[in-house]
């Protein structure tokens, strides 16, 4: 039986996403994703995981315009870089979808009455109001 190494986390970008094109495409960033929960007294506690991932070829120009504090959500496999001290665990992308808050009435330019809102892999997706 072979193991099983599948990871999906949606969080928020940590900082704007660092792009490199050494030949290929490739973009590294963090995503921080939070965890509520009850503690024993039943108050209620947050908990956030720090994960640094990757993403190569295509993949990594849908992240080239993305800035601290997009919601995304990755999945792909994790990875050791490094050794000894020096190592790191790295969720290397398989997908990367950004996904845009709905709107609300009191924020700026989605209001418009003839647009929806939907962000995937960095496409803006309008559709008429029927």
């Amino acid at each position: 039986m072979s193991d099983i190494n599948s990871v999906c986390i949606s969080g928020r970008l940590i900082r704007d996403p660092v792009i490199r094109n050494n030949g290929k495409a490739a973009a590294s960033f963090t995503v921080a994703s939070n965890e509520h929960y009850r503690d024993q007294a039943g108050a209620l506690q947050e908990r956030t995981a720090f994960v640094f991932a990757k993403v190569f070829g295509g993949r990594a120009q849908t992240v080239q315009n993305r800035k601290k504090g997009d919601k995304v959500m990755v999945a792909g496999r994790l990875r050791t870089e490094g050794t000894g001290a020096q190592s790191q665990l790295v969720l290397m992308c398989d997908s990367v979808e950004f996904v845009r808050p709905a709107p609300r009435p009191d924020r700026g330019p989605w209001n418009t009455p003839d647009a929806t809102v939907g962000d995937v892999d960095g496409n803006r997706l309008n559709q008429e109001m029927a």
